[in-house]
């Protein structure tokens, strides 16, 4: 999470699925993560940390196997959404030459430190079948699943928005992730931290900012100053519906640079992706 962003960030189906309840919402702070706050060498301000006991034990690290997530093994986040199952960005397991990374290079790691936590080997890996990218770095259907080889140990997993859901979500939204603090440094957080924006209607961000590169499919969300940037893409954009739960509600996707003036954060609509998540993970089976 950081000021200044790359292009792009290259870096439910259960039984039951359990919202996170409203007593789990992240706190406010009155100091957002303001451009030119961060230190060089300073992994302690910024974005606040998670609280330890908030709920988002089904936000994960999506590493490569057989390293060390916090020295360089992290490449994306993750939401849990079901027992074996985690949602990403598609960017985040697409090779530069489009092919798909081998499931087994990927490993799915749970615990807000980087440094610890338990470990889940992959089984597949399943990339939106119209995903693309454009030379103008910008991202479409920009989702995918990852399966793991055996059930996730978590007390909770995500709750994700579907379509109906989608009139009743608050503007306000929170993003998770242990991105770098600032765009230029060389390494990442080493606890999940989160900041909270602001929607913006499409057709606004469209007009504003972006010239018509936001499609239904996206969510645009800014808040000056405060961006996701590397090492966040893949996380969770979570809404509120106001009364009980949050949800669910975005893919951490690409933008224009982080934190910039006027140059909103792009995520995938996960309720726009709904039916084709839930018809992956039914013809893929438990």
């Amino acid at each position: 999470m950081s000021s200044s962003r790359p292009a792009a960030f290259v870096s439910i189906f259960l039984t039951v699925t359990l919202p996170v309840s409203a007593q789990d919402s992240l706190p406010e702070f009155e100091a957002p993560f303001e451009r030119n706050a961060i230190e060089p060498g300073s992994v302690t301000s910024g974005a606040p940390q998670v609280p330890a006991g908030y709920g988002f034990s089904w936000v994960v690290s999506l590493g490569h196997r057989g390293q060390s997530h916090a020295l360089g093994g992290h490449f994306c986040g993750g939401s849990v959404i079901g027992s074996r199952w985690v949602l990403t960005a598609g960017h985040c397991v697409v090779r530069e030459d489009g092919t798909v990374v081998e499931p087994s290079q990927i490993q799915i790691k749970t615990g807000y430190e980087l440094q610890q936590g338990a470990f889940y080997e992959v089984e597949d890996v399943l990339l939106n079948p119209k995903y693309s990218s454009t030379a103008f770095n910008t991202l479409t259907n920009d989702i995918a699943i990852v399966k793991t080889k055996r059930s996730i140990d978590i007390p909770v997993i995500a709750t994700m928005v579907r379509p109906r859901d989608l009139n009743n979500v608050s503007e306000r939204v929170t993003v998770l992730g242990w991105g770098k603090p600032r765009s230029y440094l060389n390494y990442l957080s080493e606890r999940l931290r989160y900041l909270n924006l602001k929607m913006i209607k499409n057709d606004d961000c469209n007009s504003r900012y972006y010239n018509g590169m936001i499609d239904e499919k996206m969510i645009c969300a800014l808040a000056e100053g405060t961006d996701a940037c590397q090492g966040d893409s893949g996380g969770p954009l979570v809404a509120s519906d106001g009364r009980l739960s949050l949800y669910l509600f975005g893919v951490v996707s690409w933008g224009d640079q982080c934190g910039e003036t006027g140059k909103p954060g792009i995520y995938a609509n996960v309720a726009r992706h709904y039916d084709w998540i839930i018809d992956t993970i039914k013809d893929t089976g438990n």
